[in-house]
């Protein structure tokens, strides 16, 4: 059984404003269709909150979100596949193409035959490649860290229930981000 919100098919639609329920979870009358909207801008305030630290640091090297996100999805899933990418990003292959080319050419990732499939080609963070994913990611993960202590475990815990109930079950599947599977991207040891 999928953990997924339905989405709206050919033979169901979203509800309009009046098939809603009035919420009874605040003090004063609130549509389910308001308050949907102001989950929306509440989602964009907080992913650009979480993302501004990140922007600003790749900034500094004429990198944007794209790279970052690259850089996430391979810290994630090391040796992913650069259609993964493509498919998860939701982008075409050209767009995904030019920021992979930066992130090769500044030495944060490296691309590698797969020894199974010759044709693909796998993804993987170099050695600085995870120290910049590192930098890029602490103060989001301070932002998180902070906001969970807020909020309380139980809360959090819902609210990441609720991420994984708006992701793909097939990118979710394929990071291995399913609950019964997380866990923290663990960099390769370099063997001197």
């Amino acid at each position: 059984m999928s953990n997924r919100c339905p989405l709206p098919n050919s033979e169901e639609s979203f509800p309009l404003p009046d098939q809603l329920e009035t919420s009874a979870a605040f003090s004063s009358p609130i549509s389910e269709m308001d308050e949907l909207r102001h989950s929306i801008v509440l989602f964009m305030l907080a992913h650009i909150a979480v993302a501004e630290s990140a922007d600003r640091a790749l900034g500094l090297f004429d990198m944007h979100r794209t790279h970052h996100r690259i850089l996430h999805l391979c810290a994630q899933r090391p040796g992913q596949t650069v259609g993964d990418v493509v498919r998860i990003l939701r982008l075409t292959p050209q767009a995904v193409q030019a920021p992979m080319r930066v992130l090769i050419k500044n030495n944060w990732l490296e691309q590698k035959r797969s020894e199974t499939d010759k044709r693909k080609r796998q993804l993987y963070l170099t050695e600085l490649g995870w120290s910049m994913h590192k930098k890029l990611t602490n103060e989001q993960l301070r932002l998180l860290f902070e906001a969970r202590r807020h909020v309380g475990k139980k809360n959090f815990d819902g609210f990441l229930s609720t991420l994984r109930a708006l992701a793909s079950d097939t990118d979710l599947a394929l990071l291995d981000l399913t609950e019964s599977t997380v866990h923290p991207p663990v960099a390769p040891t370099t063997s001197n």
